[in-house]
This record gives C-alpha cells, sequence and structure tokens, in this order.
C-alpha cells in the first residue's frame, strides 16, 4: 500500500461531528489565538497585583535558559515571537512554535518610585 491510499483512508475513518464548525477548530489553533488567551490572563494578572509590585514573565527555551519578555506578537498559522531584553542589556527576539511555549512568572516587589511597565502585545491587522 504506497503512502497516498493510507492517507485516504486516514481521512475515509476520521469522525465527523455533526454541527461541528471546522473553521472554529482552525481558529482556535492559530497563534493569534493563543497570543490573545495570553494576553487577557496576562492583563487579569497585572490588574490583581499592588501598587508595588510587578509581573515578570519569561521565556524558558530548550537548554532551561530564561528570558524576560518585554513583548509578545505572533505569525500565523503556528508562530509566537517573544521579544526579550537578555541580561537586561541586549534586546533579542525569540521564535517558538505555539506548541513549544514554555512560560514561567514571578510577581515581583518594586519601589514606589519605579514605574511599572506592562507586558506589550504587538497585534497584526
Amino acid at each position: 500500500m504506497d503512502d497516498q491510499t493510507s492517507r485516504s483512508r486516514i481521512k475515509t475513518y476520521m469522525p465527523i461531528i455533526p454541527g461541528m464548525d471546522t473553521t472554529l477548530s482552525q481558529t482556535n489553533n492559530l497563534a493569534s489565538t493563543f497570543v490573545e488567551r495570553l494576553e487577557k490572563w496576562i492583563r487579569e494578572a497585572e490588574n490583581s497585583l499592588s501598587q508595588d509590585e510587578r509581573l515578570v514573565l519569561k521565556v524558558i527555551l530548550h537548554n532551561d535558559r530564561e528570558h524576560q519578555v518585554s513583548n509578545i506578537s505572533y505569525q500565523n498559522p503556528n508562530l509566537i515571537a517573544f521579544h526579550c531584553i537578555d541580561d537586561l542589556v541586549t534586546e533579542k527576539t525569540i521564535l517558538i512554535h505555539q506548541s513549544s511555549v514554555q512560560l514561567v512568572y514571578s510577581v515581583e516587589k518594586i519601589d514606589r518610585d519605579t514605574e511599572k511597565e506592562p507586558i506589550g502585545f504587538i497585534h497584526q491587522a
């Protein structure tokens, strides 16, 4: 059996759920949807902080190195871009497939004189 025949059989046996909107399931898998959900969660977390606290978000790479995130954007269908400041000096953009994203967040105390910088989101039109 060749590869094409095998693929056609897989399609034949895929269950069809009546009334299921396939465009919705495709939309839910887009990087833009991932970023929108992440933004909502981050905004809710930031709103729950006191005046002397800030949310710190870090992206974790496969070598366990963490990079502090300043902005997040996306490129559909599956690519997330984390704009980071490495060692608080070098700016870099890290591109990660949405299925591989690992994030860690923490809440840090800040001086009352220090301005809070919220995590930014860059939305494509």
